[in-house]
């Protein structure tokens, strides 16, 4: 049938082709669809014409294909290259000028410029200095008679404030554009945080209106924080522009563009001044006012978390009641340990007993949930204060406290409202028992660390020794001391021993063993850091098995300078290490080995389904008896039917092979993608897996990348990138 439509084809470009003929073109073209192959492009550039053979990308606006007018965007030096005309000013509407002798392009949009100049590097944005990765250049298009401007996609989009994104499988840049407000009566695009806002550690809805940061002041909206979020009274007289917020027998009379305030008929200073905000996106205007400044003089604590971008706004500490020691108990001895001070009072969202002694006190707290108390026994001290009972009215969990003594020391109940937890506070001489929600953050970790005032929560990191079951956390400085008086709690049957030590460089490391294999995640919370552990697929979203192929007394393939088990631990450990285990890596990696050291196929296969591994990547080198066998091949095994979301091992194997050719510049084999059916690391996981042949040592053009130091890092990299890519595209769901 083949020949048959090709013959038919040579009779239809003849002059005097029978209508016959012409017709049976016709009907055939019908019935068999055209298989579009990418055509090459003839160019000129930077001196020379070439025919490109590349990707022709495309770019989305907000979701919409951008019209590029026959001329393609074209991938240099892994770059996304396109006509800023076509993109810039006729898809974004940006303001453009371009001076063809100085060969100056100006982008603008709204408060930001971008200056570039064609066949230099670095750009200028608000006259500050970057450096792109590809210089613009001035392209001829031979087939359209055209010459036009091309500049890197996503380094011009980002700088103009809009969000991009390369979509590989579709070879699209993904642009998004920015978030443009008016504010003080200018149309600027906002670059800064979009702050979000919390009351008593519940979130407080700031959709379509988030914080906005102006003179160093979080800005957020009177009517969906102050009024819907926390309740108070709020009124806007747009005539005026007068505000007025009361809450707590307190009131707040501000005026928009004055910092100047009156706070129960005393004039106060604001840091900034109130505005109105519009969002261009919506057409909607919000009333924006300074949060700490309103939070603070209505009757609220308030706190800025830096590393969340959240406004977090608690209940002012209350105290319900305070008892103190008079002095007058006869026959207690100096050295004696005693209670000096019983009071209850309000902590943000929680309750907190607050109990001072002259020494160091050992409680034994039990829950009766039954009766909705906590029995709190402390042996060998003497109550200072006296017997009590006493009803509480105003707190948030604590309803009623007593107080008497036992035949050994003292007994406090606690009686709570239902669904309360607790945890307990030491430090020096005072024991804090907080009382909270049980389903807060508070009681649902399995571990919780409380941090001094002068630890940032962003200075403190990790590491995950999975291979010995345990895990550190490690802060700055010498905390020692603190801990002695601040017990790290936790809660978990899994988790055997707490410790905490110096490191040599004088840091405090705590480290947490468990019995078995677990996953954790540390959260910010106040004051503390709670983490959650758990089975890994239970933590964590995204997890990858990364295997550097042989190792130990398995060299693998050489040659007379390296061997292939070195090279892959080097990529895909060394290098790549950094990628997955940064704090933002949406992935979580385990290693099948870290060092020179042999691990036998099946355990490798096994391990994906120690550590609830969604997917699995072992990396080797090919080798061939003749030295011009070169490339890249991604090995699959068809027996293997697991599939992460609808994909399966092959379906992953030629997005990788595709991702990679491209991102590295590697030839593929002739088939890159092949069936290894009972490759054992491949058909016995548990999860889809690959295998990336990612060249030949025996070949000397590809071993001279395989050793560089500088290939070895791109390669990891675009392992990395390819593996977001891939979970982006098929989400576990988690």
């Amino acid at each position: 049938m083949k020949q048959l439509i090709t013959e038919v084809q040579k009779k239809c470009r003849q002059k005097k082709a029978p209508i016959a003929i012409l017709l049976i073109c016709i009907l055939l073209a019908g019935m068999f669809p055209a298989t579009a192959q990418a055509a090459s492009l003839s160019i000129r550039y930077d001196g020379k014409t070439v025919k490109y053979t590349g990707s022709q990308t495309k770019i989305t606006i907000d979701g919409k294909n951008t019209d590029l007018k026959g001329t393609p965007g074209l991938l240099m030096n892994n770059t996304n290259m396109v006509s800023y005309y076509d993109v810039f000013r006729t898809g974004l509407k940006a303001d453009t000028s371009y001076n063809s002798s100085t060969k100056k392009l100006t982008i603008r949009f709204y408060n930001i410029t971008v200056e570039m100049q064609v066949g230099k590097k670095t750009a200028y944005i608000n006259g500050k200095a970057k450096t792109m990765d590809v210089a613009p250049k001035s392209i001829y298009f031979s087939s359209k008679k055209k010459t036009k401007i091309y500049v890197p996609a996503g380094f011009v989009a980002e700088a103009l404030g809009c969000t991009y994104v390369w979509n590989n499988s579709k070879k699209t840049g993904q642009i998004t554009s920015p978030y443009i407000i008016k504010i003080d009566g200018e149309w600027v695009i906002y670059t800064g945080t979009k702050g979000k806002v919390t009351y008593n550690n519940k979130s407080i809805n700031v959709d379509g209106m988030p914080g906005i940061i102006k003179d160093s002041t979080t800005l957020l909206s009177a009517a969906k924080v102050f009024k819907t979020g926390l309740g108070a009274t709020y009124k806007y007289d747009s005539q005026t522009k007068q505000i007025i917020i009361s809450q707590n027998n307190s009131e707040i009379i501000m005026t928009v563009g004055s910092r100047d305030a009156m706070v129960n008929g005393e004039q106060k200073t604001m840091p900034t001044e109130a505005r109105v905000i519009k969002i261009k996106s919506t057409g909607k205007s919000y009333v924006m006012v300074p949060g700490e400044f309103v939070a603070t003089n209505l009757g609220y604590a308030y706190k800025w978390n830096s590393s969340t971008g959240t406004s977090m706004i608690t209940k002012k500490q209350e105290s319900f009641f305070q008892h103190s020691w008079d002095g007058e108990a006869l026959g207690v001895s100096p050295d004696m340990n005693m209670i000096t001070s019983l009071k209850a009072e309000t902590a943000g969202s929680s309750d907190q007993l607050v109990i001072d002694s002259r020494f160091f006190l050992d409680p034994a707290v039990t829950q009766d949930l039954a009766n909705s108390c906590l029995y709190i026994d402390i042996p060998n001290v003497y109550n200072g204060i006296e017997e009590l009972t006493e009803a509480v009215g105003n707190g948030n969990y604590i309803t009623q406290v007593s107080l008497a003594p036992t035949e050994t020391g003292v007994r406090l109940t606690v009686y709570v409202k239902p669904n309360s937890g607790y945890y307990t506070k030491v430090s020096d001489t005072t024991t804090t028992i907080v009382i909270c929600d049980s389903g807060s953050e508070d009681t649902t970790y399995q571990m919780k660390v409380s941090i001094p005032d002068e630890v940032s929560f962003s200075d403190i990191t990790t590491e995950d020794y999975y291979e010995e079951n345990f895990f550190t956390i490690n802060i700055p400085g010498d905390w020692t001391d603190y801990f002695n008086g601040n017990p790290i709690v936790f809660n978990s049957d899994i988790v055997s021993e707490v410790t905490y030590n110096l490191d040599s460089s004088g840091n405090t490391i705590i480290k947490a063993e468990t019995y078995e294999l677990q996953g954790f995640r540390l959260n910010e919370g106040d004051g503390f850091i709670g983490v959650n552990i758990g089975d890994p697929s239970e933590i964590y979203d995204s997890i990858v098995v990364l295997d550097a192929g042989h190792g130990g007394s398995d060299p693998g393939t050489s040659n007379s300078k390296e061997k292939e088990k070195n090279l892959t631990l080097k990529i895909i450990y060394t290098a790549a290490e950094k990628y997955f285990n940064s704090p933002d890596s949406p992935v979580k990696a385990y290693w099948t080995r870290k060092e020179d050291k042999a691990v036998s196929l099946n355990d490798r296969a096994a391990f994906a389904d120690k550590v609830g591994a969604d997917f699995f990547i072992s990396l080797h080198m090919n080798s061939a008896t003749s030295t011009s066998a070169k490339g890249l091949e991604v090995l699959y095994a068809s027996k293997n039917k697991n599939l992460l979301g609808s994909a399966n091992s092959k379906t992953i194997a030629k997005e990788y092979a595709d991702y990679l050719i491209d991102e590295l510049s590697m030839k593929g084999r002739t088939y890159t993608t092949v069936d290894r059916p009972n490759l054992v690391v491949l058909y016995k996981n548990t999860v889809p897996a690959i295998l990336i042949e990612l060249g030949f040592m025996s070949n000397s053009s590809d071993y001279k990348k395989l050793a560089d130091s500088d290939f070895q890092k791109k390669a990891a990299k675009a392992i990395y990138d390819a593996t977001v890519n891939l979970f982006q595209e098929y989400p576990t769901g988690r």
